[in-house]
């Protein structure tokens, strides 16, 4: 059974759903009722200073933004464990209110906190604001301002680059393959009537908790919105934390929370590399040609 770990939560009256593999309350990023050393891995995408309209405020002045995300960035590497990641998920710039190199102001806030960075994914989802026209000087050089559909997943540890739990891993050789390479090609998730204004889509947290998380890890997303990081964890055999301001985005992440159905561990883990074998290779050994390679080269080095 996938349980959150005992005396996570510090602030129960925040609490809005809570179950052994979710749990949702309402709280800034930068104070969350939660314990030290209790989570995982994180993903997110804060505010980025756009003027987006979220519900009950929650956008950033772009002069705050740099102090903003030094605070948050603090207070959720002090909930993460030893070796904990952070999979941050920003633009490379924008030109709103002025030009802002977002991705580096938010690499220096997170250094500022303490995070390492240890790699970086370029997702080329595809979407913009501008209707995928450059900007600036038209058909002249003098100030041309290019614009880049492409979004970055800085990846950080909290402390030492390896695991910070014990428990299985459940990724496959496949998807080891395909999550290790970059750039990751898939669209945006399209935004609904009445919904969150920047949703994700499930295949951005899938691909995340897969490649650094294992299954019974702690997820979390201290911006969950309308809960696409919650749901997925708890389809993935995760468990899921999910925080947000606004309390009209927090009954949408319930409403979907509620309906997921956990996903049933897939294969045996590999002879070699311990990871997952796919449900159709089940009955082979190995997860992959390169781990069946070793295999034999590690058999017949015991013959000889």
């Amino acid at each position: 059974m996938i349980e959150l770990p005992p005396r996570s939560v510090t602030a129960r009256r925040a609490v809005l759903v809570a179950s052994r593999n979710a749990l949702l309350f309402q709280a800034l990023a930068d104070r969350l009722p939660l314990a030290d050393r209790c989570v995982d891995l994180t993903i997110t995408s804060p505010p980025y200073g756009l003027s987006i309209s979220y519900a009950d405020g929650g956008d950033v002045d772009p002069a705050a933004w740099p102090a903003f995300m030094q605070a948050w960035l603090r207070e959720v590497r002090r909930v993460t464990k030893p070796s904990g990641r952070l999979a941050l998920n920003v633009p490379l710039d924008t030109f709103r209110g002025g030009y802002r190199p977002v991705y580096k102001l938010a690499l220096d806030a997170a250094e500022a906190a303490g995070w390492t960075l240890e790699h970086a994914i370029v997702w080329a989802e595809g979407n913009t604001t501008t209707g995928n026209r450059a900007l600036g000087s038209v058909n002249s050089a003098a100030r041309p301002r290019p614009v880049d559909a492409s979004e970055i997943i800085a990846i950080f540890s909290n402390g030492p680059w390896g695991p910070s739990s014990d428990n299985p891993d459940d990724i496959s050789g496949r998807e080891w393959q395909t999550y290790g390479r970059g750039p990751w090609t898939f669209p945006g998730a399209r935004r609904s009537k009445g919904g969150h204004p920047a949703p994700f889509p499930d295949e951005l947290p899938r691909r995340l908790m897969k490649l650094l998380s294992r299954r019974g890890d702690v997820i979390l997303d201290p911006f969950v919105g309308s809960g696409t990081t919650v749901a997925v964890a708890v389809a993935e055999g995760r468990v899921g934390i999910g925080s947000d301001r606004s309390r009209a985005y927090l009954d949408m992440a319930a409403v979907r929370v509620a309906g997921v159905t956990v996903r049933p561990a897939a294969g045996r883990p590999c002879a070699i590399c311990h990871g997952t074998i796919e449900r159709r290779r089940s009955d082979a050994g190995t997860c992959s040609a390169a781990c069946r390679q070793k295999a034999y080269r590690q058999r017949k080095g015991e013959a000889a």
